[in-house]
């Protein structure tokens, strides 16, 4: 620009009265010099100190200063470099006019400087990165999460100062300024501070806000849980999933159900890679040390394309690593378990710094058997009357069978490990290693109380099982650019179970001992020379994944993943009562995603993707798109409040089947096995609408309500009427999963709302949960094509609990449940097995036919636990008291239908199956 030009631009402003700032005195030595320093200073403000300081003539337009600020340090130097280090990267220039005065323009060039932002959120006292932690850049209008190392990137920038906030679940927010430099990146490391919590591990919801609405707390769990106690007597990791609303556990077993899915529909990951029998002691308790995990993450309806393909959620299990602290070692004791774990760090000269977790647990039925464990197992094992009056075709005798002899062989054991190399800012190596073995056998024998009829007089029966699961995952995080993470995984899942369930009478001896055990002892002869039957299933999967997070924009951010699995998969099936199974095969799954995660604003963010899955023996391809807009609003008339909505396609590969287990002495209701679909039937496909809001009135009161539907036009089911057909040959075996498995169609729908306070002075967290659901289900030639409620339907649920820290050491803990509405009210057995059989779904009075109608009575749990811990030489020792069902309710768990001998002919009774009564269980843990 020329002087005339700027004479003419300063005239016109003079005319529009710009705003004029003059010295007192006009006239300086030409060469003299200033010092000055500013930190963060306004721009308006450092060109005021400028003029006081070095008496100039400056004028400029206020609307060409905004919001900017200046960090600039001059020493002993003249007007023309302090003005120039003020205006640098503020998109300002200034022209020196012919009198003197200094004029502010635009920049001549008008060329941006953009720079980058990227970094990495830690745990303040672990140093442990966070993944899915929320950067947000409240002066951008935009924000991020944290990939799976803890690292973030948003690019491009215009360099400028920022308000950055971090926020992450369980953690104090936090609020800081940085600085981002043209032509550059800014890297920085961001620490939260975890917020007290009375037990762990932290159970986080799918719905969190992005933004801490109040400064003095960060994003919280949804309620403070503990590792729920059961009637096991040991501490339960995956029961702290009754807290999360939608969430459903069988009352009696480790199984849960989301949203009204099936226990098939959904995944349970442990460090991202999938557990496929995720329980032990036959399906009681869950599988994983407590003491070994972290959090545990619930993606519910509608959740993104990273967590996969399921048709009805994500359970991603993360182990714990050890924290800063030098290295230290926990035991703990209950009545069924003992937990270990040790952390160990060390810190190499020049080089990386390594954190390893070691934990493990073991059961310790062979020292002490839990007297209520032990009489739960014996009172569940019995001869069922009706099953064994049709597997021995005889309608006159069976409900005389008395139980004699019972005995339980309990042996499991979890073995975990995490290790972390921390190479540099840029480069960390994670290795995650899990095994877990458990075995369940009873033995039962039984007499024959009636002398008149034509069946043994004792009859001996056994029930085992066992599986191993094993995990192993090497994963790398690397920071490549300023606007670029990825990740490097490989991985390998393997799980072997197998099934024997074998029956011998005393017809089958040659003289029939005086004494029980004798009798027991000839009979496991007879039991040990008959041929293998029952179910096995063996499935290892092995996938290499990668994926990148790119920021393409500052507020679009890219997500791209690419995934190649290989499963390899056998099943067998040799039950007596079922048609022979023989499944095997290898499958490969090829699949990728991406996704945009787009801010609309500072309070909104849209995120749409899609997944898409190749299958190369079928040639197909199936896409999965999904889509969520959240939003954060502050200063509403009903306080603060964070809104979700999701929909989306979800499809399922491997399918997970449980097939009833028709023994008459059975402990666990069904065996489970899992193959990869061969294309021979149709791949299950499910639509999912999901609502969630989360209202905070006040600091500490949350309310939180939430509205899913989900159609799912195609389901995979067990085919019970060709499994109990007789084979016509030895050799006449189902292969191919269409011969065994047909097609259903489902759909579930519900709601629930939440709500919680802390009371600080006390300090007490207090919630109450209601959530309503109704799934059904029609499968093909199943109770006339009709709908009927699925079998694990708990169509009213609401809980209550409290949270009191009564001093430093003690807290207490008490829990209400309630359900109502349970049908399926017979042994699911009947269902899938008498009723298969011709003229087997009448018995007297009770009809079969109609399950939805067949209700229980609700249930009602009371349930108390006390915590107190006390340091003692620098270690802490920490008791637990749990007193389960303290009110001694008989709560009914399933009926019987029990057939009587009378003069007349036989009649037919219901008998409850009851849950036990009051369980207490106290545990001791030792930390140093």
């Amino acid at each position: 620009m020329n002087k005339f030009g700027c004479l003419l631009l300063v005239s016109l402003l003079l005319w529009l009265m710009v705003y004029r700032l003059e010295a007192q005195d006009t006239g300086r030595a030409e060469e003299e010099r200033y010092t000055l320093i500013l930190r963060g200073e306004p721009l308006d403000k450092a060109l005021k100190q400028l003029v006081e300081q070095t008496n100039i003539d400056l004028i400029y337009s206020p609307s060409l200063l905004g919001s900017r600020q200046v960090f600039s340090i001059s020493r002993d130097k003249p007007v023309d470099e302090i003005l120039s280090d003020i205006l640098r990267n503020t998109g300002l220039d200034y022209v020196l006019l012919s009198s003197g005065t200094y004029l502010l323009i635009e920049s001549a060039e008008r060329r941006a400087h953009y720079g980058a932002f990227t970094g990495s959120v830690y745990d303040k006292d672990t140093g442990e990165p966070l993944p899915g932690a929320n950067v947000l850049l409240a002066d951008a209008s935009t924000g991020t999460s944290t990939n799976s190392a803890g690292r973030f990137s948003i690019a491009p920038l215009l360099s400028d100062q920022y308000e950055v906030t971090i926020s992450y679940v369980g953690y104090e927010a936090v609020r800081d300024t940085v600085w981002i430099p043209g032509k550059t990146r800014k890297s920085t490391r961001f620490y939260l501070e975890a917020r007290p919590v009375f037990a762990e591990p932290l159970v986080i919801s799918s719905l969190q806000p992005r933004i801490p609405f109040y400064a003095d707390r960060g994003e919280e769990i949804t309620t403070f849980t503990g590792s729920g106690n059961t009637y096991t007597g040991t501490q339960d990791a995956l029961r702290s999933l009754h807290s999360v609303m939608g969430t459903n556990f069988s009352l009696s077993m480790a199984d849960f159900h989301i949203q009204g899915g099936s226990m098939g529909d959904h995944q349970v990951l442990l460090d991202g890679v999938p557990v496929y029998n995720p329980v032990s002691l036959g399906r009681l308790t869950g599988a994983f040390s407590p003491y070994a995990l972290e959090k545990i993450t619930i993606h519910k309806a509608g959740y993104g394309v990273r967590e996969g393909s399921r048709i009805s959620g994500v359970v991603d299990v993360q182990q714990d690593l050890a924290d800063r602290s030098p290295n230290n070692l926990t035991l703990q004791a209950d009545p069924l378990n003992m937990n270990g774990r040790i952390d160990l760090t060390a810190e190499f000269p020049n080089g990386p710094s390594l954190k390893t977790m070691i934990a493990g647990r073991t059961n310790i039925w062979g020292l002490y058997r839990k007297p209520s464990l032990s009489k739960t197992l014996e009172r569940w094992d019995r001869l069922d009357p009706l099953l064994i009056e049709n597997l021995l075709e005889n309608s006159s005798v069976a409900s005389s069978f008395r139980a004699l002899d019972h005995t339980s062989e309990i042996r499991f054991y979890d073995l975990h490990m995490r290790n972390q190399l921390q190479f540099n800012d840029f480069h960390n190596t994670t290795v995650s290693l899990y095994r877990g073995k458990n075995y369940l056998q009873t033995q039962l024998l039984s007499h024959n109380d009636n002398r008149e009829s034509d069946v043994p007089d004792f009859m001996y029966t056994q029930d085992g099982y066992n599986w191993i699961n094993n995990i192993a995952k090497l994963s790398h995080d690397w920071l490549i650019g300023p606007r670029l993470n990825a990740t490097f995984a490989v991985s390998v899942s393997a799980h072997r179970s197998t099934h024997h369930f074998a029956m011998a009478n005393s017809d089958q001896l040659a003289v029939v001992p005086d004494d029980n055990q004798t009798v027991i002892n000839r009979l496991q002869l007879v039991v040990n020379g008959q041929s293998h039957s029952g179910e096995h299933s063996n499935i290892t999967e092995t996938t290499i994944r990668t994926e990148f997070d790119y920021s393409l924009h500052r507020r679009h951010s890219l997500r791209i993943g690419l995934e190649s699995k290989l499963v390899d998969y056998t099943f067998g099936l040799s039950d007596p009562f079922y048609h022979p199974v023989a499944s095997a095969g290898k499958q490969h799954i090829f699949s990728g995603h991406l996704e945009d995660q787009i801010s609309l604003g500072y309070r909104t963010a849209l995120i749409a993707g899609s997944r898409f899955t190749y299958i190369p023996t079928s040639g197909d391809i199936y896409a999965e798109p999904r889509l969520s807009l959240q939003h954060d609003g502050a200063e509403t008339a009903i306080g603060t409040f964070t809104g979700k909505i999701a929909a989306g396609i979800y499809r399922q590969f491997i399918n997970q089947f449980d097939i009833t287990n028709v023994g008459p002495s059975a402990i666990v209701p069904s065996n489970r096995f899992w193959v990869p679909s061969d294309y021979s039937t149709a791949v299950p496909v499910a639509y999912h609408l999901n609502t969630d809001l989360l209202i905070e009135p006040a600091d500490r009161l949350k309310i939180r309500l939430e509205g899913y539907y989900k159609w799912q036009p195609r389901s995979l089911e067990l085919d019970y009427h060709t499994l109990l057909q007789s084979p016509g040959s030895p050799d006449d075996h189902f292969e191919d999963q269409s011969s065994f498995i047909t097609s259903g169609k489902r759909y579930s729908y519900g709601s629930g709302i939440s709500i919680s306070h802390l009371f600080e002075s006390i300090p007490l967290e207090a919630s109450v949960m209601y959530q309503f659901s109704d799934s059904r289900q029609r499968i093909s030639n199943r109770f006339d094509n009709r709908y009927v409620d699925t079998p694990w339907k708990i169509p009213h649920r609401l809980t209550s609990s409290g949270y009191w820290n009564i001093t430093g050491g003690l807290t207490a803990n008490i829990r209400w449940q309630s359900v109502w509405g349970r049908s399926w009210g017979y042994k699911k057995a009947y269902y899938d097995y008498l009723t298969i059989q011709e003229n087997q779904s009448v018995f007297g009075g009770y009809s079969l036919k109609s399950p939805s109608d067949d209700r229980l009575s609700p249930y009602h749990q009371l349930d108390l636990g006390f915590s107190y811990g006390r340091a003692i030489n620098g270690n802490t020792l920490r008791l637990r008291l749990q007193l389960v069902n303290l009110l001694d309710r008989e709560n009914i768990l399933e009926q019987q239908i029990v057939p009587v001998n009378r003069p007349s002919g036989t009649e037919y009774q219901v008998r409850d199956r009851s849950l036990p009564g009051l369980t207490p269980s106290v545990s001791v843990e030792y930390f140093f």
